[in-house]
């Protein structure tokens, strides 16, 4: 994806995981503008339970949570004063390391990645030496971690390839797997990993491809991250699945069922490792930076995405079939939620979820109501760093409870 669509003037990468009630590994994409990456930590509201055996939990930092549960955020760590990224994702591994990357811009032809081992107080670079995705890049960057922490990575090369890497030993160093999947962009990585361990391993890589209105395939990797060949190279030589690809998917760990959100908000989902497909419901979702689906502890799934200056979510609980109406997410006029802060812009929005019904959605949000070119916000206006709403729920059904924060501009 080329770089320089908006005008906000930093990122909120880290807070995503670390406020969710009970997180689990995944990561949060974030704006397309040339920038150093700053990071929030959020201090844990009294009532957050324990996190599930092997999950992430979200750490206490030297902010103490106040009385009232609500969420708090310390100042930005800035990350790197020197390289410049666009888009940065994170993702958590199993230890607690935090991984960063994000794409220094086509013309770059390099992209970069950042790990912290305490708590996203310094990061320090990895990669491979002479480039740190092993090969060009400087597009998409995207990062999947499996339940032994085995990292797999991949960088967009323009329009025209995918470049894979992979380390197997918690990212201290890495190897270069496929170099290109030809006329590709916007790419998404999930993985099943049932023994953990590179036996009965499956790595996923999903993007659209770069043809306009060609759709969205996806590829497979069985030689743990090596390669990466469609899952049914017989009967659909391009993977192709219908519909494009408007966020990151998910897969079930238990049995590795895929969830793709594709156009129109339809769920897309393969029972059989990605041979064949299924559209499902529709959660209504639109596509706009993006609309990604996670599955909690329960098989729940849940989307978020945003939609006429608003941030939704939206869950089915009968894998894909159904889905809730939208309940919107963001502060504003007229809003459920609240109408403080006044958001009238929101972009790119995420989220993690953990034990059923617990989950958390950021995105940016702006009391701005100009317009540059198509994007929210006029050249002077003010987005804080990050907007987001946590909804707390005992099952996927109940009434939430809703707690909304604004972290430090």
């Amino acid at each position: 994806m080329r770089i320089s669509r908006t005008r906000l003037c930093s990122f909120l990468v880290l807070v995503l995981a670390l406020v969710t009630a009970a997180a689990v590994t995944g990561g949060a994409r974030k704006p397309e503008h040339g920038s150093n990456v700053s990071l929030y930590r959020s201090g844990q509201s009294a009532d957050v339970p324990t996190s599930p055996a092997g999950n992430v939990t979200a750490a206490s930092t030297d902010a103490a949570a106040p009385a009232d549960g609500a969420i708090t955020f310390d100042h930005a760590t800035l990350n790197d004063a020197i390289r410049m990224v666009g888009e940065p994702d994170i993702i958590f591994d199993h230890a607690g390391g935090a991984y960063v990357s994000g794409p220094g811009g086509s013309t770059t032809h390099a992209s970069w990645f950042w790990k912290s081992d305490d708590e996203g107080v310094q990061w320090h670079l990895v990669g491979c030496p002479a480039k740190s995705n092993c090969q060009n890049g400087g597009g998409d960057t995207e990062i999947t971690i499996a339940k032994n922490d085995d990292v797999f990575a991949s960088d967009l090369q323009t329009l025209q390839c995918n470049s894979t890497f992979r380390s197997f030993d918690s990212g201290h160093t890495f190897l270069p797997g496929e170099g290109c999947f030809p006329e590709t962009d916007r790419q998404w990585m999930e993985n099943y990993d049932p023994n953990g361990n590179a036996t009965g391993r499956r790595i996923y890589l999903a993007a659209n491809h770069a043809n306009v209105g060609s759709g969205c395939y996806l590829l497979v990797s069985t030689d743990n991250g090596l390669t990466y060949q469609p899952p049914s190279p017989t009967t659909n030589a391009q993977g192709n699945i219908g519909g494009s690809c408007i966020g990151r998917m998910a897969v079930d760990p238990n049995n590795g069922d895929i969830f793709v959100p594709t156009s129109g908000g339809t769920t897309r989902v393969s029972t059989n490792g990605g041979v064949t497909w299924q559209a499902r419901g529709s959660s209504g979702a639109q596509g706009h930076f993006f609309a990604p689906i996670q599955i909690d502890t329960a098989g729940n799934l849940w989307q978020a995405w945003t939609e006429s200056s608003k941030t939704f979510l939206s869950y089915s609980t009968d894998r894909g079939f159904n889905w809730h109406p939208k309940m919107q997410v963001s502060t504003g006029p007229d809003s459920a939620v609240g109408t403080d802060p006044d958001i009238r812009q929101v972009l790119f929005p995420w989220l993690t979820v953990g034990d059923p019904g617990r989950v958390a959605v950021v995105f940016y949000g702006t009391n701005d109501t100009g317009r540059t070119g198509d994007f929210p916000g006029s050249p002077t206006g003010r987005w804080p760093t990050s907007s987001w709403s946590t909804r707390t729920l005992t099952d996927a059904s109940s009434s939430p409870t809703t707690r909304t924060a604004t972290s430090p501009r």
